[in-house]
């Protein structure tokens, strides 16, 4: 579901129980797995990171680009995370921004960039172009599997 401004992920909270609900309020700051079965599995395989601050690092994240953190929303049946996005005049995008994302992340693709600046791929692609003939940045191997260095005054 999405609306102009607004991006909502819903989920199916079928077996959220009185208690869950209670430490719904302690959402980012608590750790509750819903199957205890399937985290004790994946976290003794090493595939579980950093247990219960995934929401704190999502609403730290979004804090560091200027935006809300995350509303979330629950009944007896389902969750609702809701994103609020700026306008598109506030979300204007300076070359900082998209150097910052690089220096951040290395391998990321124009697609992703433009998902977290909340533009299109097309308008990543250009900025890339402009601060790629600036100088700026540089592209090291393949499209994909390769990876951007910044150059000259944006580094």
């Amino acid at each position: 579901m999405s609306k102009p401004g607004l991006q909502f992920f819903i989920n199916q909270g079928e077996g959220y129980n009185l208690e869950f609900k209670e430490a719904f309020k302690d959402l980012g700051r608590k750790s509750l797995s819903r199957n205890n079965l399937l985290f004790g599995l994946m976290q003794r395989m090493d595939l579980v990171e950093k247990i219960g601050s995934g929401i704190m690092r999502m609403r730290n994240a979004m804090a560091s680009y200027g935006l809300d953190g995350p509303e979330f929303e629950t009944d007896e049946n389902w969750f609702t995370v809701i994103f609020r996005r700026k306008p598109v005049s506030e979300r204007a995008i300076g070359s900082e921004k998209i150097l910052r994302i690089i220096r951040e992340n290395p391998e990321i693709s124009a697609k992703k960039m433009a998902g977290f600046l909340g533009i299109t791929s097309r308008a990543v692609e250009k900025r890339l172009a402009e601060l790629k003939a600036r100088g700026f940045i540089e592209r090291i191997g393949p499209a994909k599997g390769g990876r951007w260095v910044v150059r000259g005054d944006g580094g």
